[in-house]
């Protein structure tokens, strides 16, 4: 895609052409279904002109006129009389005819509209949730919100309106074949006129694609900002900063409405031309025709209805064009976002995990995010199988790059990660992923009841199991407590609980999923000593049938971890048990002396 089509969005041509072909096809169908029902609405306005001779007895016009010609021609070919009750019966069967095939197109049209925005909007959200890692720390969450439910929206809304554009123009081009058979001189005078307007309103279209452009990316704007400010309500409010994000979205708000009151503008100017066209355009049609041409009355009515027709899918189809332009550009962010993503995602291995057998080893690892200074530099260590390890150290010194190379979040710069002498990127993520449990610092919980959310992918847990785990957590006894116990509706992001309590049910949602891996990130660091202590009797208690690998700074935490290995500088300074890196009276020793009044490491 070239720099200014990924500006402006893709042409319509583009767009249809680059549709599966299970979409594309709608154009065919609805397009053919366009032709006959506006051959049909021909002949039925046709039909209209013999029905007012008829009706006011007027011998020229049953004579003279070319159109009613036609007419006896088809009724004889039909084997019908020529009078008005055989008219109007054709009339109506020619109305219901009509109207079951435009029924039947405009079912057609909306079922692929929504099911390509379902498309659409279910691709854009598993590319995101399936990519790379890196890509998705690169990405502001207001992009991903916009490309997942507003781009999404208006790109899949394209498809309609292109679909709708394709059928008005096969309409129009249909209706000036009835009008060039009816007058070819009043035909030509309209083309010359309608030309004159597509002019005017491609500078309305183009107009339209900027404001389209300058749409996406404040939406882009919009939604970071909320979502950015609610995400921090409560540092907000503590500070007193609540003016301060108000003032950011209000700015953002009215800088999308004024994109908005200009697109409206653009719409208005082109109603406004299109009023005026079109009453000139029916004047000097009838002036034309009768004073100029010497039409006989029939025909100039037929030709204005069916001007009528012809200025309304012009209309229409301009009015397709200026909506599409100003949409278009959304389905080049979908596009691009969603295509980045795809590429982002890491290349998959074959083995399927089957627990750890020996263990893991980290081997001459370095990773670094694309800067210059390594994040790791060089790290090599074991993780045996049902051991716990502790890593420790100061923040920034690698401990959460070295989780997330052991998730397989990130690959190794150099070096590599192995599972039972087998490199972690030969594993199957989803096998490897499924057989490890991982507890934030930063508590993940969802507006639900505490039984759903400790159960939240284990669909199979029974009430058992969620009170078994819950009880390992030491949380069965503050959930009881509860208004409704497991049944509790602990609000968003779990806000009707304190942090300690959060990350209790955050634990023994880990626990249900029976790991062999579990990683803690200062998975406790907001529990009081005394729930700590018992949460690490659970520990103690299933060490040796799990692997635990923790990131920790309170000493509380990693005393009776099996190995503890301190990160300085994205190398490995030194490790063993808390006795052994006492003795050494090295930088644990120095951290360990270093307490007063915490237990913080």
């Amino acid at each position: 895609m070239n720099m200014k089509e990924s500006n402006s969005g893709p042409s319509i041509y583009n767009f249809i052409r680059r549709l599966p072909r299970r979409h594309s096809v709608v154009f065919l169908f609805t397009g053919v279904g366009g032709i006959f029902t506006t051959a049909l609405d021909a002949v039925g306005l046709a039909l209209v002109a013999p029905v007012i001779a008829l009706i006011a007895g007027s011998t020229e016009d049953l004579t003279d006129s070319q159109v009613v010609e036609w007419t006896r021609t088809m009724m004889t070919w039909l084997n019908m009389d020529f009078r008005l009750s055989s008219l109007v019966f054709m009339i109506l069967v020619i109305t219901f005819l009509r109207s079951g095939l435009l029924l039947l197109q405009s079912w057609l049209t909306a079922w692929y509209v929504t099911r390509y925005e379902a498309e659409l909007r279910d691709r854009g959200y598993r590319a995101v949730m399936t990519s790379g890692w890196p890509f998705y720390l690169r990405q502001r969450g207001g992009d991903l919100m916009n490309l997942v439910l507003e781009e999404t929206n208006r790109a899949g809304g394209v498809f309609g309106v292109v679909n709708n554009g394709v059928i008005g123009l096969l309409n129009l081009m249909t209706y000036l074949v009835f009008a060039l058979l009816i007058s070819w001189e009043l035909t030509v005078v309209t083309v010359i006129a309608i030309g004159g307007l597509v002019v005017i309103y491609g500078v309305l279209t183009r107009l339209a694609r900027v404001l389209g452009r300058r749409l996406s990316e404040v939406n882009n704007d919009l939604f970071t900002e909320a979502n950015e400010g609610l995400g921090g309500a409560k540092i907000f409010k503590s500070e007193g900063l609540e003016s301060v994000t108000v003032n950011r979205f209000r700015d953002v708000t009215f800088r999308r409405a004024r994109v908005q009151m200009l697109t409206a503008l653009n719409a208005g100017m082109f109603a406004a031309s299109a009023e005026i066209a079109f009453i000139g355009l029916l004047l000097g049609g009838l002036v034309l025709g009768t004073r100029i041409f010497d039409l006989p009355s029939t025909t100039v009515l037929v030709f204005a209805l069916l001007f009528f027709r012809v200025y309304q899918r012009t209309r229409s189809f301009q009015a397709t064009i200026l909506t599409a332009a100003s949409s278009l550009p959304a389905v080049s962010v979908v596009d691009n976002l969603t295509t980045q993503a795809e590429q982002s995602e890491l290349p998959d291995g074959e083995i399927e995990f089957a627990g750890i057998h020996t263990g893991i080893e980290f081997r001459d690892v370095v990773f670094d995010y694309g800067t210059a200074s390594p994040v790791l530099k060089g790290v090599s260590m074991n993780i045996t199988t049902g051991s716990t390890v502790a890593l420790v150290g100061p923040s920034g010194g690698g401990k959460t790059t070295i989780i997330d190379l052991t998730i397989g979040l990130l690959t190794p710069t150099k070096g590599d990660v192995f599972v039972d002498g087998i490199s972690l990127r030969d594993y199957s993520r989803h096998s490897w992923r499924s057989g490890l449990a991982y507890v934030p610092q930063e508590t993940i919980l969802f507006h639900d009841t505490v039984f759903r959310n400790i159960a939240w992918g284990r669909n199979e847990a029974t009430e058992a199991d969620v009170q078994k785990v819950a009880r390992m957590a030491d949380a069965d006894q503050f959930i009881r407590s509860l208004p409704e116990g497991y049944d509790t509706v602990i609000g968003e992001r779990g806000t009707r609980l304190s942090g300690g309590q959060r990350q209790r049910i955050s634990l023994a949602r880990a626990l249900l999923r029976r790991p062999h891996l579990l990683i803690l990130d200062e998975a406790t660091s907001e529990l009081d000593t005394s729930a700590e202590n018992r949460i690490q009797g659970t520990f103690d208690s299933i060490s040796g049938d799990m692997t635990i690998l923790m990131a920790a700074h309170r000493l509380s935490t990693i005393m009776s971890a099996d190995q503890i290995v301190v990160i300085g500088e994205g190398t490995i300074v030194e490790y063993g048990t808390a006795e052994e890196l006492l003795a050494l009276g090295g930088a644990f020793s120095t951290l360990y002396e270093g307490l007063s009044t915490t237990e913080d490491l």
